[in-house]
């Protein structure tokens, strides 16, 4: 039996996390970010990043919860 999973990815940038998810965008920290996905039973599993001239532009934050 395979899992069908729902991803949802948010982008820190400047000390506020951005995300868009059905419709809805917004800009968070990223303590009420962790809180409020944890809430809704998102669960992180992954924060790849990207440099930039030597420095971390953008970082990603990768959510799953069971579809």
């Amino acid at each position: 039996m395979s899992s069908r999973w729902l991803y949802k990815t948010a982008t820190l940038q400047a000390g506020l996390l951005r995300y868009t998810w059905k419709g809805e965008s917004a800009e968070i920290t990223v303590d009420q970010a962790l809180l409020n996905f944890g809430m809704d039973g998102w669960e992180l599993v992954s924060t790849p990043s990207y440099e930039a001239g030597g420095t971390t532009s953008e970082i990603m934050f990768i959510f799953k919860k069971p579809a």
